[in-house]
């Protein structure tokens, strides 16, 4: 008897608690209860159960780089595209960003810091990592500048990137691989990084082209990484053949805008890649590509 008591009980609570999963599910799906959490989400917000905490997210920012990496819910944007091509605040939002540990500028072009302001001014940032300033030489000097005194205004830390330096995030680890802050170009000023998270390697080129890329194998620096970012969106003044073998990459991304005016990317690049038999992957065909890392492996995702 006192079984029989306690077995219905048992199912009394589990009929409970199935009918009021259906009606808080029904309620979410059909009417607009903003407060009302969906499964999804309680799932998300508990890191015990988030099974994509490691990604690497190249967004489709148009003509520009941002690449978004996440890791046990901590997150580090690297550049931030034009600022006008996308709404780079909602995107960020769209992909569960509340703050940023830090926020990395490669150099200091339009196309990669454009969206820098009104990011800081929207999200807590701990940390701005750029390199050096620019020569007073016109639109690029400004542009810096106006970024440097928005870190300035928001009492942001601020860091000159530097060979050598690392950031950790979660378990990412960014290593500035090569910073030749000498140059007189600002595409070949660009930080070159690699992101290492267990046994998967990428590495983000920024705009950085041949001649870059030769210093980096003359110095003997290592670059075999899984994933390349391939440097200035496909530009046929990147992306050597020697660079590309040094690399050995099983996936190549393209941050390009679509219909752009440069011709990029570069048939030639894309051949190179492809005889190569490196899986290409472009944000101007594919749109936001997302890149999880798994314990020894990496897999790719296209995204809309």
């Amino acid at each position: 008897m006192k079984n029989k008591i306690i077995a219905n009980v048992i199912n009394a609570v589990l009929v409970s608690f199935v009918v009021t999963a259906l009606v808080c599910f029904l309620l979410v799906q059909f009417a607009d209860i903003p407060f009302l959490p969906t499964w999804d989400s309680l799932f998300r917000s508990n890191p015990e159960f988030d099974t994509v905490s490691d990604s690497v997210i190249f967004m489709n920012v148009g003509e520009g780089d941002s690449t978004l990496i996440r890791s046990n819910g901590r997150f580090v944007l690297i550049d931030t595209g034009d600022g006008d091509s996308v709404d780079i605040v909602r995107k960020l939002n769209d992909f569960g960003v509340t703050g940023l540990d830090a926020l990395v500028l490669t150099h200091w072009h339009d196309d990669h810091i454009g969206g820098s302001k009104e990011i800081m001014e929207k999200f807590p940032v701990l940390n701005v990592v750029a390199p050096a300033l620019p020569d007073k030489n016109g639109d690029i000097y400004e542009n810096a500048i106006s970024v440097y005194e928005s870190v300035r205004e928001q009492k942001i830390d601020f860091t000159f990137i530097q060979q050598g330096m690392a950031i950790n995030v979660g378990d990412f680890r960014l290593s500035v691989v090569y910073c030749n802050t000498e140059n007189s170009e600002e595409n070949n000023r660009s930080a070159i990084i690699i992101g290492r998270c267990r046994d998967s390697e990428f590495l983000f080129m920024a705009d950085a082209e041949k001649s870059l890329e030769q210093e980096i194998l003359d110095r003997g620096i290592t670059v075999d990484c899984d994933v390349i970012k391939i440097g200035h969106h496909g530009s046929k003044t990147s992306s050597s053949d020697d660079f590309i073998d040094a690399v050995t990459p099983e996936f190549a991304v393209i941050s390009v805008g679509a219909g752009n005016g440069y011709g990029h990317p570069s048939s030639a690049v894309l051949n190179r890649l492809y005889n190569k038999n490196i899986e290409v992957y472009r944000t101007d065909k594919m749109g936001d590509i997302k890149f999880f890392v798994d314990e020894d492996y990496v897999r790719v995702e296209e995204a809309s």
